[in-house]
């Protein structure tokens, strides 16, 4: 098995994962309606507001630990890429924090 396939197999768990959460915070009907992937915009396809990210956040840190740091992630970026955030770039700090703790 490839570092790749396993940074893939990874990124597939956590996705899986980040769209468990998202049903939840939407709930099932809402959610049915879209096609969540890696490439989906947090604020345009998802429509979240700030206290939706919050939420997300929180239930992916209860379920990885304490030690995956979005706000030091979120602190790092300027205010377009919080705009152009995706679903992408949540499943990659834990992704990070996961190879991090390996």
């Amino acid at each position: 098995m490839t570092q790749r396939s396993v940074v893939d197999e990874r990124s597939a768990g956590v996705l899986a994962v980040v769209v468990e959460e998202l049903t939840a915070l939407l709930g099932p009907e809402q959610s049915a309606l879209l096609d969540i992937g890696m490439d989906t915009s947090v604020s345009e396809d998802l429509a979240l507001e700030s206290v939706d990210v919050v939420a997300l956040v929180a239930s992916l840190r209860e379920r990885y630990g304490q030690r995956v740091d979005f706000a030091g992630y979120f602190a790092a970026l300027d205010l377009d890429q919080l705009i152009e955030l995706t679903v992408g770039d949540l499943v990659g700090v834990v992704v990070r924090t996961v190879d991090e703790d390996a």
